[in-house]
């Protein structure tokens, strides 16, 4: 797991992007998935290989998330966030 405090990551600043603009998932060919379940129904129907997942300090605690952290190939990138930069 990557730590990232900065909110001018530039990983951060291009998953921002996406989560705001369907014009641009749409050119990039990228998807965004917001919340564990829509996460873990995606990952069992296709596949997670070479995803990056953005995940808060205050969530990694979750029982749901930490399980779903704890599933996660190697091949999944995780971005941990403080909750300040996360906003």
């Amino acid at each position: 797991m990557e730590r990232i405090t900065s909110a001018q990551n530039s990983t951060l600043k291009l998953a921002r992007k996406l989560s705001q603009s369907p014009r641009e998932r749409d050119e990039r060919g990228k998807i965004v998935l917001d919340g564990t379940r829509l996460v873990s129904d995606y990952a069992k129907r296709f596949s997670l290989m070479g995803a990056c997942i953005v995940v808060s300090e205050s969530a990694i605690s979750r029982p749901d998330v930490s399980s779903l952290l704890a599933s996660l190939s190697d091949d999944v990138r995780v971005l941990q966030v403080p909750d300040h930069v996360f906003q």
